[in-house]
């Protein structure tokens, strides 16, 4: 059976990657909105707000 550090350091262990794999997740979403931009420099958005 485990001690108690063990399955301490199991569990960090899969919390880590968890967060690993989320924040790939958050740097893949950021490039792909650095990649497609609102609006064309001619555009207005909806608020009347000239994109120049």
């Amino acid at each position: 059976m485990a001690t108690v550090g063990e399955e301490l350091k199991r569990h960090a262990g899969e919390l880590e990657s968890s967060v690993q794999e989320l924040a790939n997740t958050a740097n893949e979403d950021n490039k792909a909105d650095d990649t497609s931009s609102w609006a064309d420099s001619d555009e207005e958005t909806e608020f009347g707000i000239s994109l120049h």
